[in-house]
């Protein structure tokens, strides 16, 4: 909507919708005076069917200055770990943009972050290296818009004059982003979420006896560690066991020391689990 009153024509290709969302696309594109179009809900159509339409475009000298298109998902056009397909396509846009026309593809991101934190785009290197601006989504909820969810954009490769921007995601049918006046740096959260997600995962069975032990009360930390020894299917041995109980702390459970007791380290579930308040949204 934002490019249509820059004065461009916008025409967005969405392959990766869902028929009861149909609806809502078309009428945002109805208000806001771009086309939207649904090859894989089309007698016959496919993604496929408009790559090769995009080839025999590629041929002509026609002129495509202040056209932008949209393509979801870039796998919907070709298979983006076979490095010679996706040359192939790269290179088709590529010529387009020679024409005139700016195009952009979305892509999804692997289930898991990097080893650093960072999100994995979906596809080879090549991809990266063919594009002139490759640019990850991180989306979460900001106490700085009351608990509202917030879209930022984190740029990895740009060719362009291009800064970080943020957008307010309301939850009205047509899923408006308002671009905010600020940028909102979300990443960390969310990397501390998929960390903690992450521990969990990876704890499972302990987590789940510490759980069951602690119920509802307060334990200290002796007779918690003895419980959990104690049981027939432990874990860990007792250091091991100490520096679970700490690591998970924070996540799974509270600890806290009491001065009254010989500053004992207290143990107690917590109710809602994770860094972020709106975390259970």
């Amino acid at each position: 909507a934002l490019m249509v009153k820059a004065g461009k024509e916008v025409v967005y290709v969405n392959a990766d919708v869902s028929g009861s969302d149909t609806k809502a696309y078309y009428g945002h594109a109805k208000i806001h005076n771009y086309t939207v179009l649904f090859p894989s809900m089309a007698a016959g159509g496919s993604m496929t069917m408009v790559v090769e339409h995009l080839k025999a475009l590629a041929q002509t000298k026609t002129d495509l200055s202040g056209f932008v298109w949209i393509f979801d998902t870039l796998k919907k056009m070709t298979d983006v770990i076979q490095k010679k397909q996706l040359k192939e396509l790269l290179d088709l846009l590529r010529r387009l943009t020679a024409m005139g026309a700016t195009v952009v593809c979305l892509g999804h991101c692997n289930k898991y972050r990097g080893k650093d934190g960072e999100l994995i785009f979906e596809g080879t290197g090549d991809l990266e290296a063919d594009v002139d601006e490759l640019i990850f989504l991180e989306s979460g909820y900001s106490d700085d818009f009351d608990g509202n969810k917030v879209i930022s954009t984190y740029p990895k490769k740009v060719r362009s004059d291009m800064q970080p921007i943020s957008f307010l995601a309301d939850d009205d049918e047509h899923r408006t982003c308002t671009q905010i006046p600020v940028f909102i740096d979300i990443k960390l959260d969310n990397q501390l979420r998929h960390k903690e997600e992450e521990t969990r995962n990876e704890n499972e069975m302990f987590i789940k006896a510490v759980r069951e032990i602690l119920g509802s009360g307060e334990i200290v930390q002796n007779k918690l560690v003895n419980s959990i020894l104690s049981l027939p299917n432990k874990v860990f041995g007792k250091n091991k066991t100490i520096l679970k109980l700490t690591e998970l702390g924070g996540i799974e459970w509270s600890i806290t020391q009491e001065p009254l007791k010989n500053n004992q380290k207290i143990f107690k579930a917590l109710t809602q689990v994770g860094t972020h308040p709106y975390k259970s949204r």
